[in-house]
């Protein structure tokens, strides 16, 4: 079962706004979002190469898919991604996904897709929709089908299995869909569904934006709920949201069930809100940070000025090293923008740290961008 459908434009408060605009705060977006330590430490199961068995994985099969938007595809014919056109776009991904009762395997059975693509100022929605047939044996006795929280129950499933979508092309369209360059995943709690998905890749690091991590944690460490970040997200609009996903799903009664396509919709609204804020010179969220001990800055750098930056063997950066004691990283994994780097400056003694930016600032002095 697929339902695929343009869904019309949505404009963006400033319609006159760049697709590099775009792109460098969507950079800034991702950075924000994976530089956090607890995004770092629950997506280091499937920001990986190989499958991460035995981390609550426990079969092999079906099989895993490796994401990697930087690589040719050489297998499927796709083209590389440097000779792509370059479009930013956001993806939005929700699963719906039953449990296996002996080992609390997750299994999806339902999900959804939206890709929200922005061209000449404006974003332009495509949803896909899945009933997910998974490959294995559902067993009625074997699964706690969670049918309160999706609404789907094994006989209503069994019913349309046969019209189902493998969970191989499920895997090919949304591999597909983040692969193409200036592509960033959004939703909530992704881990979840890209567990689900059997998706994963090293190189998916700079390619998410979890809502769940996005706007810090809770008081209490935990991640944040998606009606938690409505909220959030429609008191900074200026219209209070009204007339989009995040004003129904703010009145939505608690008691209704899941449905992937409104949640996989409301994860793209929530990032288009924030995109809209930060390109009227709004400031990225305020975070708490994870280690008291540690002092760490992000900036963003052009790729053409990496060469120059890093210098002769990496002697800029040793030299930084050598007189603070502080790591400097460049990760080499483009962010959605392709135009982009992202450098860490990471120092454990928070006294050093002041002197320790200055430095790195002045190895190219202007051309790196704070985005801590």
């Amino acid at each position: 079962m697929l339902r695929v459908g343009w869904c019309g434009a949505r404009a963006v408060r400033y319609a006159s706004a760049q697709a590099e605009e775009v792109a460098f705060e969507m950079g800034r977006m991702v950075a924000h979002c994976s530089g956090q330590h607890a995004f770092k430490e629950q997506f280091k199961r499937v920001l990986r190469e190989t499958p991460p068995l035995g981390r609550g994985v426990f079969s092999s099969e079906p099989a895993w898919k490796v994401v990697n938007p930087e690589a040719k595809q050489a297998a499927t014919g796709e083209v590389a991604a440097e000779a792509e056109p370059y479009v930013p776009r956001f993806v939005g991904l929700d699963v719906e996904m039953i449990e296996r009762r002996t080992n609390r395997e997750k299994v999806p059975i339902k999900g959804a897709l939206v890709e929200s693509v922005f061209w000449k100022g404006t974003f332009h929605r495509r949803e896909s929709t899945w009933l997910i047939d998974p490959l294995v044996d559902l067993s009625p006795n074997a699964f706690d089908w969670k049918t309160e929280t999706h609404g789907i129950t094994y006989d209503t499933y069994m019913q349309q299995r046969p019209q189902a979508v493998s969970l191989a092309s499920v895997q090919d369209q949304v591999a597909a869909a983040v692969r193409s360059r200036g592509s960033c995943m959004v939703g909530h709690m992704l881990l979840n569904d890209l567990m689900a998905l059997r998706l994963m890749g090293t190189a998916l690091r700079n390619r998410i934006i979890d809502t769940a991590y996005y706007f810090g944690p809770r008081a209490d460490g935990g991640a944040n709920s998606l009606s938690d970040v409505v909220r959030t997200v429609a008191s900074q609009c200026d219209d209070g949201a009204e007339g989009t996903n995040l004003s129904a799903f703010r009145t939505k009664a608690k008691a209704q069930v899941h449905e992937p396509l409104e949640d996989a919709a409301i994860a793209v609204d929530i990032a288009e809100a924030e995109m809209t804020r930060l390109l009227d010179g709004g400031q990225l969220p305020v975070l708490r940070l994870p280690k008291p001990s540690s002092t760490v800055a992000v900036f963003m750098i052009q790729i053409s000025d990496v060469r120059a930056f890093i210098g002769p063997g990496g002697a800029n950066l040793k030299k930084v090293k050598h007189e603070t004691g502080s790591q400097v990283v460049v990760c080499t994994m483009s962010m959605p923008s392709a135009l982009h780097y992202v450098v860490t400056v990471t120092s454990s003694n928070p006294i050093v740290h002041p002197a320790t930016v200055k430095l790195v600032k002045e190895i190219l002095p202007g051309r790196l961008y704070d985005i801590t």
